[in-house]
């Protein structure tokens, strides 16, 4: 058995039916890492901000974290082979969210959620919930960039989930979206002003 929905994937985790993940592919909101992210890296910090970022900037979607996915060699896929199930210690919920707070602007909303692995008692997965921003609020960024040597620099890019891959928005991309900004704001009729009044909402003189 396979899940098809956000939903089934937290029932099965919420149920103790992590072996109903087993064979399920990754797609455009759903991403499964094999570990926690490694927030004591430069590293993992940049793959959780670009996967936070990615998600809100399509649909929305889970972070599943405790799951291997092998490629299929016969679809251009990825599904889980292995559950991973880590101990609770490593969930570190609240440097996720301190790094997702200072790398990723605007703000996404996220939601952690530990779900506990009955057969191996301490251990579980970590569910990251995110929620897609809204069109106008949209492009979410990276605040730092990787460089060669695994390090954050000054920089910015914008992720976005494509399918079960995520792709950066390019250059030509990015110059598009500023002038079409620049031009609504331009172009935006002019607000009309209305009659004075007094806060009971009368006109003077009433």
């Amino acid at each position: 058995m396979t899940v098809a929905s956000r939903t089934e994937v937290i029932s099965a985790l919420s149920q103790d039916r992590a072996q109903d993940l087993m064979g399920t592919a990754e797609n455009s909101w759903l991403d499964f890492k094999t570990t926690p992210y490694a927030l004591n890296t430069d590293k993992g910090k940049f793959e959780l901000c670009k996967d936070v970022a990615a998600l809100a900037n399509a649909q929305g979607g889970l972070l599943v974290c405790g799951a291997r996915t092998t490629p299929l060699t016969t679809e251009a896929k990825d599904v889980v082979t292995e559950l991973t199930a880590f101990p609770e210690e490593h969930a570190t919920v609240q440097s996720c969210r301190d790094v997702i707070t200072e790398y990723v602007h605007p703000p996404v909303a996220t939601t952690f959620t530990w779900y506990d692995e009955p057969a191996k008692e301490g251990h579980g997965y970590l569910v990251i919930d995110v929620e897609p921003l809204r069109e106008e609020a949209r492009y979410a960024m990276v605040r730092k960039i990787l460089s060669d040597k695994g390090k954050l620099t000054e920089g910015w890019s914008i992720p976005v989930r494509h399918g079960d891959q995520t792709v950066f928005v390019n250059a030509n991309e990015i110059y598009y979206l500023i002038n079409a900004s620049l031009q609504a704001r331009t172009y935006a009729p002019a607000a009309t002003a209305g009659p004075p009044h007094d806060l009971g909402g009368r006109p003077p003189g009433a």
